[in-house]
């Protein structure tokens, strides 16, 4: 029998290590692919994960870009908006005064022992009997409202002002037609059975350009009702008439004032959101 080329090494004595495989360039053969496939993986894993928090910070970043500009332009809506309201509000104003100012004086010559009866008179007796309604421009604070995006306007004071206002105006209006309801419609009610007023003879005040479909012709020869003045001041239905007439009007004056007021006072407000987003400032 022949001897084993490799014996086994005596117990105790200690095997060499065996030999690195070389390559062909002489360089050392990794003992396990294990580990470079490993670190190889994390790096792109790293590498993907960077890129994906990149990607979301840049697309947040557009977002918030294009979020800002469309509460910019609300906010210039909003504000143009608010002017419109300012210059109807005004408008409102005087002319509520003007015709509660005419009922007023009409009134007064009922206490007077000589009243003038001149065309002012006549003019005063003619304004409060007539009446427009006026509106506030809403329409971009109730878009807000009713699409969900109000919460484009960062700023919660800001949106808390906007819904309010927006409350308050129908309030506000819904008063108005209580008020017409109540008092002017009434007034004119009351006037409407009292004693006809009698106007200057041919005056220019109750001429128009055409008479052809009209009552009363431009030029006219008699009154068909003639009531003497002394007798429509003693008049208890055209007294409490124009008190009606009065109590319409001036209130209406005040409540368009009360709006006026709030008008300015928003636009105010948006306007300095409109200046700070501008300034690349962040509404509080």
């Amino acid at each position: 029998m022949s001897e084993s080329l490799n014996p086994a090494p005596d117990a105790g004595q200690k095997v060499p290590p065996a030999p690195a495989l070389r390559t062909d360039d002489g360089g050392a053969r990794p003992t396990s692919l294990l580990g470079t496939r490993l670190r190889w993986f994390l790096a792109e894993f790293l590498v993907v994960v960077v890129g994906v928090l990149v990607a979301l910070g840049l697309s947040g970043l557009v977002e918030e870009q294009r979020e800002l500009q469309r509460e910019q332009v609300y906010l210039q809506q909003l504000s143009a908006d608010l002017g419109s309201s300012d210059k109807e509000l005004s408008t409102a104003v005087e002319f509520m005064q003007t015709r509660a100012g005419a009922a007023a004086r009409v009134l007064h010559r009922f206490w007077r022992k000589d009243p003038v009866l001149d065309d002012a008179f006549f003019v005063d007796l003619a304004q409060p009997r007539g009446t427009r309604r006026f509106r506030p421009v809403l329409g971009t604070a109730e878009a807000l409202g009713s699409s969900g995006e109000m919460g484009l306007i960062r700023s919660d004071a800001l949106r808390a002002d906007l819904l309010a206002y927006v409350e308050r105006m129908k309030t506000r209006l819904a008063e108005i037609d209580r008020y017409d309801e109540t008092y002017y419609r009434t007034g004119v009610e009351l006037l409407s059975r009292g004693p006809l007023w009698r106007s200057p003879a041919n005056s220019s005040l109750v001429q128009g350009t055409d008479d052809k479909l009209r009552p009363r012709p431009n030029q006219y020869d008699r009154i068909p009702f003639p009531n003497e003045p002394a007798e429509q001041l003693a008049s208890r239905e055209v007294y409490v008439g124009y008190s009606n007439l009065l109590t319409a009007h001036r209130n209406h004056s005040e409540q368009y004032r009360e709006m006026l007021l709030e008008t300015r006072a928003l636009r105010k407000k948006v306007d300095a959101h409109i200046r700070t987003n501008g300034q690349g400032g962040r509404g509080g």
